[in-house]
């Protein structure tokens, strides 16, 4: 595996380095007064000048996963005892390669980078799920997938019985219905809903094949069309939910209007064809619709249902947490792209115990009345990972923020924090604004300091978690070496 650094800040001499990223001086010089306070910092380029900080971004490259992971290679053996458990077609996706390219990884040492002339610190970015405790609104993104995703339960106030086929190109059907329950707080729905059936026959006789009772009370065909009865409850798995914002900047939960029935992300993240199984090689598989009733949830089914929904609520229900060591010398920060709108940054006394602090996005403070002191309440989980979608010149970063994916039923730890700051800039809110991929943050993150969460997981290094500190006197001689 390869290790390349490149310099964030524009130095006076000439020096060989793979740049693949640029910053002007007045990029670099806005940071360097307090925490690119904007007013000061505009203000004192002088001074900018003089105390800027140089910071050294890695990339990692190796044999990579389609999700942008390390590819670890398999013996003849192993791959034919993968293929025996999962068939190519349910192979998960960590086991095919993609290339050799920039990846992500939390296996590599650092510890010759810490050693190395003129550097200062590193600092890598945890990443994980921060339920809130009580009510939050998130608003609706429609580049943030999640938000796309419900389980609802339902009457169907049709006069008739309704097939709803599936296939491609199929018109979806549109149906008189009344919700009983939604989890995802960012969706409301009205008297009907357009629904496409994307099950198909497979889906449908891999469902019959795994449980006895996988109908669970619906009538199903082998081609995987369902019908619904008038007066009858379902439970459904929705994707794909899609509707008219009452806001431009989707600041207001959406009127839903169509939603598909085709898979489950809880418990298949990166959809039916690439499903995890579980080490025992055993996959519980129902259909993402059933029959409704008094004491479903103590059927199998039922059980399988109430994870996903628990799952959907959760990531409904929950900021990105980006747990910090460096703040200044994070990607978006030390760009210049987003900078401390109000209040601070954190201190060195908080880094160092893990005082339970948090600095937020202006636009999800505005969405929930947040102010400086306030205090959320929040719980933390592994949540899906950032991955990296292959194009023509580099991967470009995707987002799964918060999403929460099987097996997490528990939290690793969870705690009072008090805000003290507010960020914006180059910040992803959905349509309110445009944004730059890679120097960004999402109106979803909270930002912490690392040591105030015990248990998270290993943070991954990749050029978008990863800021090396360095001496400014010695930033050519550290990449010389």
């Amino acid at each position: 595996m390869l290790f390349h650094t490149s310099l964030k800040q524009t130095l006076r001499t000439p020096v060989k380095l793979i740049a693949y990223f640029l910053v002007t001086a007045l990029a670099a010089a806005s940071f360097c007064v307090g925490l690119n306070q904007e007013t000061s910092a505009q203000n004192n380029f002088a001074a900018a000048e003089e105390s800027f900080t140089t910071v050294a971004v890695p990339t990692l490259y190796a044999d990579s996963t389609p999700d942008g992971y390390l590819y670890h290679a398999l013996e003849p053996e192993e791959f034919q005892k993968l293929i025996s458990k999962y068939t190519m077609k349910y192979m998960p996706r960590k086991y095919f390669y993609s290339g050799y390219k920039a990846v992500a990884s939390s296996e590599y040492d650092l510890s010759s980078i810490r050693s190395a002339i003129g550097v200062e610190s590193i600092d890598v970015c945890g990443r994980f799920g921060a339920y809130v405790n009580g009510s939050l609104f998130r608003g609706y993104n429609p580049l943030d997938y999640p938000n796309m995703q419900d389980v609802i339960i339902f009457t169907y106030n049709g006069e008739s019985e309704i097939d709803i086929v599936p296939g491609l190109g199929v018109e979806s059907a549109e149906i008189p219905i009344t919700v009983i329950f939604s989890a995802n707080t960012n969706l409301y729905y009205g008297n009907s809903i357009s629904l496409e059936n994307n099950i198909d026959a497979e889906m449908a006789a891999d469902a019959a094949s795994r449980n006895a009772n996988w109908k669970q009370g619906m009538e199903f065909t082998e081609e995987g069309s369902f019908r619904l009865k008038p007066g009858k409850q379902y439970i459904a798995i929705l994707e794909d939910v899609w509707g008219a914002p009452e806001s431009a900047a989707w600041s207001k939960p959406i009127n839903a209007k169509q939603a598909a029935i085709s898979n489950d992300y809880y418990h298949a993240p990166h959809g039916y064809y690439f499903q995890e199984y579980p080490e025992d090689g055993k996959l519980r598989y129902f259909l993402p619709i059933a029959e409704y009733g008094d004491g479903f949830f103590q059927t199998d089914a039922g059980a399988y249902f109430e994870e996903t929904l628990r799952g959907y609520q959760t990531t409904a229900n929950s900021l990105t947490a980006i747990a910090t060591e460096d703040l200044a010398a994070m990607r978006p920060f030390h760009s210049g792209g987003v900078h401390i709108s109000q209040g601070r940054s954190f201190s060195e006394e908080e880094y160092t115990r893990g005082v339970k602090v948090c600095i937020v996005s202006e636009y999800m403070a505005e969405l929930n009345g947040w102010r400086l002191g306030d205090t959320v309440s929040l719980s933390f989980y592994p949540c899906a990972g950032k991955y990296y979608v292959d194009s023509d010149e580099m991967n470009v970063v995707r987002s799964q923020n918060s999403l929460c994916v099987y097996p997490v039923k528990d939290f690793f730890d969870e705690g009072e924090y008090a805000i003290v700051g507010m960020f914006a800039g180059n910040v992803n809110a959905g349509s309110k604004q445009p944004y730059t991929r890679g120097v960004s943050l999402d109106a979803v993150n909270v930002l912490l300091p690392t040591n105030s969460v015990a248990n998270a997981p290993l943070p991954e290094i990749s050029q978008y978690t990863t800021s090396i500190r360095l001496k400014n006197s010695e930033a050519q001689a550290f990449m010389a070496e």
